[in-house]
């Protein structure tokens, strides 16, 4: 029997990463099912429970140096005991493999194309650390292909060492989208208190996310005397590169305390309706590896407005506003009053982006990983 160990430490907060990792496997496990999966997660997750050929350990993550030691020790015990074929370090992060094939996941590596937006100790893993780690495993996964670009111009790998696997909308948020009706959106406005018409940001609450940079254009929306729904911000803080108290103090020093609210994250079993019930959906990111939230807003038929940084514009293709200029407060401004006075390009943004998020899903993601598997095998 094939046996895959997988890191999934560390994937409990609601982020990319968990996305990337646990819908990913969600989809793998079932199509393989007479291999075995050892997955080493940091708190035990109910959808794996239900698998005979899926074992879980759990790792806590209070320390991530105790974590990271704690992990290789278990690696290194199912090596020695010759039942591990394949290690996966699917959390972005790296380990040392003794005797079995390994792949490691890259979501981005924006700590080196932004340093100023990470921690200096990132910086320096992603620049010394992670290059060694990269280049000892078998092989090297990039979640869209400019990912891929950025490791081989940063790094040097060769082409051919390097594969791409797509991520994709959370397949409970599409079956529940389906599900979705008015009633269900009036329910989630009237528990956290949402006006009745609003645009959305959703996501983590980190630097690049560049968040004070939207909030400052709807002070330019203001002097222009544009009528603009309120902007809900959903997300969790970050703690590799926390941007709350930024967010927090560009919309009191600008007075917008009636035209932002921070509502924090959400269940996932409300996702769709909070996406459904918005307006225009804004992602102003710095950079990314993929962008999720585009997609998952394109399956409930918000139009999207983002930035041309990363892999946005490889993803969302022609199906999204795209902005040149990510720090520029006049730009967003004037795509979103374009979006509120058009309602004729806003149709077109929204079919465009219905018909463009189908190009992504899970299975053929997983179809795509197990492949890979089997050729290092």
């Amino acid at each position: 029997m094939v046996t895959i160990l997988v890191d999934a430490t560390d994937i409990t907060q609601l982020s990319g990463s968990r996305t990337a990792v646990y819908e990913l496997y969600k989809a793998v496990i079932p199509l393989k099912q007479d291999w075995r999966f050892i997955i080493f997660v940091s708190a035990l997750e109910r959808e794996f429970l239900q698998y005979q050929n899926v074992k879980q350990v759990c790792i806590p993550s209070h320390n991530r140096l105790l974590q990271r030691m704690f992990l290789q020790l278990h690696i290194l015990k199912f090596e020695l005991l010759s039942t591990a074929d394949i290690v996966h370090f699917a959390r972005s992060v790296g380990g040392y493999v003794f005797r079995a094939k390994s792949i490691v996941s890259v979501f981005d590596i924006s700590s080196i194309i932004l340093p100023n937006y990470y921690p200096f100790s990132t910086y320096v893993y992603w620049k010394k650390v992670a290059p060694w780690l990269l280049s000892s495993s078998t092989k090297i996964i990039a979640i869209s292909h400019t990912v891929k670009n950025d490791l081989v111009n940063s790094y040097g790998f060769p082409d051919d060492k390097i594969e791409v696997v797509y991520c994709a909308p959370k397949t409970d948020l599409v079956k529940s989208y389906i599900d979705t009706h008015q009633l269900d959106i009036e329910k989630l406005k009237i528990k956290y208190s949402l006006p009745n018409k609003y645009l959305l940001y959703l996501g983590i609450l980190a630097k690049k996310k560049n968040l004070p940079t939207l909030i400052k254009s709807l002070v330019l929306l203001k002097k222009r005397s544009i009528q603009f729904p309120p902007l809900v911000i959903s997300g969790d803080v970050y703690r590799k590169s926390d941007d709350f108290e930024s967010i927090k103090s560009t919309i009191q020093s600008h007075k917008l305390q009636q035209d932002v609210m921070i509502i924090g994250p959400v269940r996932d079993d409300e996702l769709a309706a909070l996406y459904s019930g918005a307006e225009i959906f804004v992602y102003p990111s710095l950079h990314e590896g993929f962008g999720i939230p585009c997609i998952e807003a394109m399956v409930c038929g918000v139009p999207v407005i983002t930035t041309a940084s990363g892999a946005i514009p490889e993803i969302v293709a022609d199906a999204a506003y795209l902005i040149e200029n990510p720090l520029d407060p006049e730009l967003y401004a004037n795509a979103i009053a374009l979006l509120i006075n058009n309602p004729e390009f806003r149709q077109k943004l929204i079919d465009k982006g219905k018909k463009r998020s189908q190009d992504f899903e899970w299975t053929k993601s997983a179809k795509k990983l197990i492949e890979i598997f089997e050729s290092i095998i």
